[in-house]
């Protein structure tokens, strides 16, 4: 295992021979207590304020995982992503990729005016989509890289990576019980997430 990573050392495969670790459902369906998940719970918490150098030198160089409190709290999304506003902002005929209702597998072309009316009435949805289509390109303008790791893209490096592979930036929203199960990105690379409520 390298004690570090850096562009040279890494090339794209479309073949990730890194099975799953964990399992797609669980036998459990109660909602586990505040204390039960902090017992458990020892991921690293620190603030978004931390400087490129010092996340990188601290964390991405010895990849260790950490949490970044903070940095979506002056983000336009934090007010522009309800539904009550998501909306009427894009155009009732762009698609989407999404399902509508109980275990769908994602489709490429779902109609905005179906998900807005599961948005209205409650019912299940969940969108997975890149933010490269003309309403996609929209919600860009909601958010902005934190500071710890703007510059730090490992897919803009990789040696033979795919240039269709898209612009790498998703917009995920869905109703509760919705959403992807835990997986591995490709070749276990990093991504950056952010909850907005």
């Amino acid at each position: 295992r390298a004690n570090s990573v850096n562009h040279s050392s890494l090339s794209y495969s479309e073949i990730v021979s890194v099975e799953h670790p964990f399992k797609s459902c669980c036998t459990k369906t109660e909602i586990p207590t505040i204390e039960q998940i902090q017992a458990v719970d020892t991921l690293e918490r620190i603030s978004c304020d931390i400087s490129r150098k010092d996340f990188f030198e601290n964390y991405e160089k010895r990849r260790k995982p950490v949490m970044l409190v903070g940095c979506n709290k002056d983000w336009k999304a934090q007010d522009r992503w309800s539904y009550e506003k998501l909306i009427p902002r894009f155009d009732n005929s762009s698609t989407w990729r999404a399902t509508i209702g109980n275990n769908e597998k994602l489709k490429e072309d779902v109609a905005w005016s179906d998900i807005a009316s599961s948005m209205v009435q409650n019912s299940p949805f969940y969108i997975f989509d890149q933010l490269d289509h003309k309403e996609g390109k929209k919600l860009e303008e909601d958010y902005e890289w934190p500071g710890p790791i703007q510059g730090g893209d490992l897919y803009g490096s990789l040696n033979d990576f795919p240039e269709d592979y898209g612009s790498k930036r998703w917009f995920c929203v869905g109703t509760g019980g919705t959403g992807t199960d835990p997986h591995m990105d490709p070749l276990g690379t990093d991504a950056w997430n952010t909850v907005i409520k």
